[in-house]
């Protein structure tokens, strides 16, 4: 619910309401609206604020007693710009799989894994390792950003998103020993997330896309699966 004074969300239908604000500045909220799985709402001053993937609020039932992972919504294997958000520029995520999880206690060890089919560990995150870094570099018509390193996973209590680029291991480097980077992206079909938390396991099923404007230029499953092996013949040549 929007009101004059922010946001607000039950769980009850309406019975009790608890404040849910997040970054929200305190304003006016004249309209509200989902799409395509996104909250988009409009403030009065403040423009318009979008909280991407609210298929974590429909799962939710009552703070978790044991790890939780999140059903994930479908992923769209596509090639977008990303652009990380300041205070004067919007957030443009990209192509990414949000994976939602749950801690009812701060935890020792966590990790977050993709599994093929076939039972093959695709890509692994955990909360160990020296995370990532941020470097200035100086880009063709403007300054950007570099990383490098894998990201960690959260260990504390609470919920997390821990958002994923779709993409495999890639070169191995100096800065990236365990091959992050930029590797293959993943071809479409149906994964399994994997949290494992201090030995306890908990697994969803993550389905992936392709991009629609792809296919419509001829693009097939049979062309990816090819360029695929391509890569990580590659990779695994150097």
């Amino acid at each position: 619910a929007g009101t004059e004074f922010g946001m607000y969300l039950s769980w009850d239908n309406g019975q009790r309401w608890q404040r849910w604000q997040l970054d929200l500045p305190v304003t006016p909220i004249t309209d509200i609206k989902v799409h395509r799985d996104d909250l988009v709402i409009s403030t009065m001053g403040r423009g318009f604020w979008v909280l991407d993937d609210v298929s974590r609020l429909r799962q939710w039932k009552a703070a978790p007693t044991t790890p939780t992972l999140f059903a994930p919504r479908t992923a769209t294997r596509a090639r977008l710009a990303t652009s990380a958000g300041t205070s004067k520029t919007p957030d443009y995520p990209g192509a990414v799989a949000y994976l939602d999880y749950a801690l009812p206690a701060d935890a020792q060890s966590v990790s977050l894994a993709i599994v093929d089919g076939a039972g093959t560990v695709l890509r692994t995150f955990t909360s160990g390792g020296a995370g990532t870094t941020s470097t200035a570099t100086q880009a063709m018509r403007a300054p950007g950003r570099r990383s490098a390193g894998v990201p960690r996973i959260a260990t504390t209590k609470g919920t997390h998103r821990f958002t994923w680029d779709l993409r495999l291991p890639g070169l191995p480097s100096a800065s990236n020993p365990e091959g992050g980077g930029f590797g293959p992206l993943l071809v479409p079909g149906t994964y399994t997330v994997r949290l494992t938390v201090d030995g306890t396991t908990v697994n969803q099923p993550l389905t992936v896309v392709l991009d629609p404007r792809v296919a419509a230029d001829g693009v097939t499953q049979a062309d990816l699966e090819a360029q695929h092996q391509l890569l990580t013949g590659v990779i695994e040549a150097t």
